[in-house]
């Protein structure tokens, strides 16, 4: 499918996020809404769209699982010698 004028602009927002990270490890650069940190107390995301925005995290417990099932995970990797992070 050929790709719109909104989705090339949403390409270039994204592809500016992911070069910002991989220099940096930060994906704020020049994209034009800043990717938050998130924080336990103020649970936010960047949706990614035609229209890009911060939003609220409406699925809180299902991240909740995915947090404890990668704590798990790293800490069963680490215990066979794999290091998992910086």
């Amino acid at each position: 499918l050929p790709l719109t004028d909104d989705d090339k602009v949403l390409a270039a927002e994204m592809r500016n996020y992911w070069t910002s990270f991989a220099r940096s490890a930060d994906p704020n650069g020049s994209a034009s809404v800043a990717w938050p940190q998130f924080e336990t107390n103020e649970r936010q995301w960047l949706r990614l769209d035609h229209e890009v925005q911060v939003e609220a995290v409406d699925r809180v417990d299902k991240y909740e699982i995915l947090n404890a099932r990668t704590a798990r995970l790293v800490e069963a990797m680490s215990s066979i010698g794999v290091t998992v992070g910086s």
